[in-house]
């Protein structure tokens, strides 16, 4: 079950629950200074109304990206502390490149092929 969560945002969030408590959380737009806090704050309440065991990113639909999107670590460890693993599961190229580039590749590494 698909369903877009609502927001004044810039930034399209499709949710997929894939049972046994775990979500994919499909990201599309620019994910940026203007963006970041929104998409921090869906997620936080996606994982207060939902404890999930696992949510997995899909930033393939991330046209650009900037170094804010770091503030995801801080959400990776509220998300652990409750017992949640975050992942990103896709990305394009340029947004792996940048996490890389930002030290970022160790808390979300690129899915193996």
């Amino acid at each position: 079950m698909s369903h877009p969560v609502s927001s004044r945002s810039p930034l399209g969030l499709a949710v997929t629950s894939g049972g046994t408590r775990r979500i994919r959380v499909a990201v599309a737009g620019d994910l940026d200074a203007f963006t970041v806090a929104d998409l921090v704050r869906r997620l936080r309440a996606l994982l207060v109304a939902q404890h999930p065991v696992a949510i997995q990113l899909d930033l393939s639909a991330v046209s650009f990206v900037d170094t804010t999107a770091g503030e995801l670590t801080r959400f990776h460890g509220v998300a652990a502390a409750a017992g949640c693993a975050l992942t990103i599961d896709a990305a394009n190229e340029a947004t792996w490149w940048l996490f890389g580039s930002l030290g970022l590749a160790e808390r979300f590494p690129a899915p193996e092929d």
